[in-house]
């Protein structure tokens, strides 16, 4: 070995760690701020017609995803894993606004507050990132009422 080629050989090693820490960073942005694909959440983009379907296609909506089930692990104390899951009815889409679709049911009515509001819908909004809101589907009034959450700060800055 000739005395420059050691440090042609770091030089070319610490390249590699560049490269590869690089690469790392940028696949795992891409999980973080990616979140749910869409062509997952559509799977097929079959969705049978019923009335709720009917009744958003009829007010400008396209229904891309029927019944979906989330899987939620939650972790305790790092070592306990709970498990849970959360129904959506369907996702739907006006022009480039995604929603997800709650439909009304009688045993469990909306409390039209501030926290009712935030304790039943919130999450669905959060759950997958880049939803517009919520869309809540009254199916016996025909109603479809649109509920877009969004944070502030104490000093009145969006979060």
């Amino acid at each position: 070995m000739q005395s420059g080629d050691g440090i042609v050989v770091i030089v070319i090693v610490a390249a590699l760690v560049v490269w590869l820490s690089i690469s790392l960073r940028n696949r795992m942005r891409e999980k973080v701020e990616g979140g749910a694909s869409w062509e997952l959440l559509a799977g097929d983009g079959d969705v049978e017609p019923d009335e709720a379907t009917k009744l958003l296609e009829k007010n400008g909506y396209r229904v891309f995803a029927g019944k979906t089930r989330i899987p939620i692990d939650i972790e305790v104390n790092g070592s306990k894993t709970l498990h849970s899951r959360l129904f959506v009815d369907y996702f739907a889409a006006k022009g480039a606004e995604r929603y997800a679709v709650k439909l009304a049911r009688e045993r469990m009515m909306l409390e039209m507050t501030g926290s009712g509001l935030r304790d039943k819908l919130l999450v669905y909004q959060l759950i997958v990132p880049g939803l517009t809101g919520v869309l809540y589907v009254d199916l016996p009034s025909k109603t479809i009422q649109v509920f877009e959450f969004t944070a502030r700060l104490a000093g009145g800055d969006e979060l």
